[in-house]
């Protein structure tokens, strides 16, 4: 059972609406131990420089017109 935050939370990766990346990581240490380290975090959306914008834009426009 999840908590009523966690639920929340799974619903909104099954609907796509966050994009979550998962990072398990395990080191040896001395002694024979391990150290296990898991982490989630969200993709920062993607940001486009106006110089981008301006040349998908211009790239767009010349292969509509010339296709």
């Amino acid at each position: 059972n999840l908590s009523h935050e966690m639920a929340e939370i799974h619903t909104e990766m099954m609907q796509g609406s966050l994009a979550a990346i998962e990072m398990e990581i395990s080191i040896a240490l001395a002694g024979g131990t391990w150290l296990n380290v898991a982490t989630r975090f969200e993709r920062p959306p993607l940001q486009w420089s106006r110089a981008s914008n301006m040349t998908f834009g211009i790239t767009a426009a010349f292969l509509l017109i010339t296709s």
